[in-house]
């Protein structure tokens, strides 16, 4: 999977969203540009999947919280248990923080 920067998650937290996570992570795609690069690579997609389990909303509000001087640490289980309902929803309306592709090269 790779991230989306389609994303909600990306669209509302901006520089502050989870997944942007720079330096380490510098490509991020969107279903669109992820299927024109398998396409030039000699692939066909049969399928880009939203995952249901990014986590993307409460890392992103770690983030956005620290960054304003309010140091929030979210290791508490508890927190990933209260967010799988948003991610679920962001997933179910294909607009996770992650996104799978399945392709196949002939």
């Amino acid at each position: 999977g790779v991230h989306n920067i389609a994303s909600l998650e990306a669209r509302l937290f901006k520089g502050y969203w989870f997944h942007l996570f720079l330096p380490k992570h510098l490509y991020h795609f969107t279903p669109a540009s992820l299927s024109t690069l398998l396409k030039k690579s000699g692939f066909n997609t049969v399928k880009i999947r939203h995952d249901l389990f990014s986590f993307g909303t409460i890392g992103s509000l770690q983030c956005l919280l620290n960054a304003r001087g309010i140091y929030a640490s979210f290791t508490n289980p508890l927190f990933y248990i209260l967010s799988l309902p948003i991610d679920i929803v962001l997933g179910a309306l294909r607009m996770s923080g992650l996104i799978t592709a399945y392709a196949y090269k002939e």
